[in-house]
């Protein structure tokens, strides 16, 4: 732990639960969807200072509550090709788009108020979650079990192109990038039928539904390695045998699992150190790294998985991100009786 932020504007602490977050490496930003607060935090990660994007206690001071109130933001996505921040809303299904200027806003709502642009708002409905990017399109996981997805410069979304979920709704997921992948696949955890669903995302077909282990359920986050070819799930219960399984995208068959935090709602990849960061709202972080092992020991894989460490964070701090050009990991600690609200920051040792 090297620093905390205090996530305060005007003297107060944001309160209630924080949920996912993004960063725009340019102007060393940090995003955070404030679904407590229906707001979302924008930390400044250099200077260290955070300013909320939408102040209800100060109605002349409201900057996104000109544009229509967020309801229970909890994904949000910042695109640099583009230079837009996406912003998904639990509690109307509605996805708020909109473009930052070029330049860096200084932390005054004066200038945040001209940096910031409302381009649109796409209704997909019911319960906009998780967001990801990929090759100019946004990805939207909303309703009882459906990915939507956006043209990213457009804003328009695509209409008959949904991924369709039908056991629940979408939790995390996770999108094949590489070059090398012959038929770039979607990863979807998909809690209330015990499953993992993989979609093809260039035809939209389903081409495998993965089961978890019996006994093993609320698969909510994901992660993915697509060099060591694993797909990282975050199992919460039962609650005493919280786990982390690592699924071989190839065969879809578990690999390994790995006793983690308990109330995981994010799981971070540190592609530079093969690394899993778990967070989870019991108030650790789970370090997950390889381990190679000499051939003299017999062993029959020679490289594997295990947990090498667990880290203090706080209590109901369940999400995080790791930014890479920082080489670190930031963790969104909510208020509690004693501490006020924080952005915690983790550099990584190697």
């Amino acid at each position: 732990l090297v620093q905390e932020i205090p996530l305060t504007d005007t003297g107060n602490s944001f309160k209630g639960r924080f949920d996912h977050l993004s960063y725009d490496s340019e102007r060393k930003l940090i995003f955070i969807a404030c679904l407590g607060e229906h707001a979302v935090v924008v930390v400044d990660a250099f200077a260290g200072s955070a300013l909320s994007l939408q102040d209800v206690s100060s109605p002349e001071q409201t900057l996104l509550g000109r544009f229509g109130l967020l309801s229970y933001p909890q994904g949000i996505l910042f695109v640099a090709a583009t230079n837009r921040l996406y912003v998904a809303n639990a509690g109307n299904g509605k996805v708020h788009v909109f473009q930052i200027c070029e330049g860096k806003p200084c932390q005054t709502w004066k200038t945040w108020r001209q940096a910031l642009n409302l381009l649109t708002i796409i209704d997909f409905g019911e319960e906009a979650d998780n967001l990801r990017y990929a090759d100019g399109q946004v990805f939207v996981g909303y309703g009882e079990g459906a990915i939507g997805v956006i043209n990213d410069g457009s804003e328009v979304r695509r209409e008959n192109i949904d991924f369709v979920c039908p056991g629940g709704h979408p939790e995390g997921f996770q999108l094949e990038m590489s070059s090398l992948a012959v038929n770039k696949r979607i990863f979807v955890n998909v809690a209330d039928a015990n499953a993992i669903l993989v979609f093809d995302r260039t035809t939209g077909e389903t081409v495998g539904e993965w089961p978890l282990p019996q006994g093993a359920s609320d698969n909510f986050p994901m992660a993915l390695d697509e060099v060591g070819r694993v797909l990282f799930v975050g199992v919460r219960k039962p609650a005493d045998k919280a786990c982390v399984l690592c699924y071989d995208v190839d065969s879809g068959e578990v690999v390994e699992r790995l006793p983690c935090v308990g109330d995981m709602d994010d799981l971070c990849f540190d592609a530079s150190r093969q690394r899993l960061y778990v967070i989870g709202g019991a108030g650790r972080i789970t370090v997950i790294g390889t381990v190679e092992y000499p051939a003299s020991l017999g062993v029959i894989e020679s490289k594997r998985y295990e947990v090498l460490s667990e880290v203090p964070t706080g209590l109901g701090a369940r999400t995080g991100i790791w930014y890479p050009e920082r080489d670190s990991l930031y963790v969104a600690a909510p208020a509690t009786s004693t501490l006020p609200s924080r952005l915690l920051v983790y550099h990584a040792m190697d």
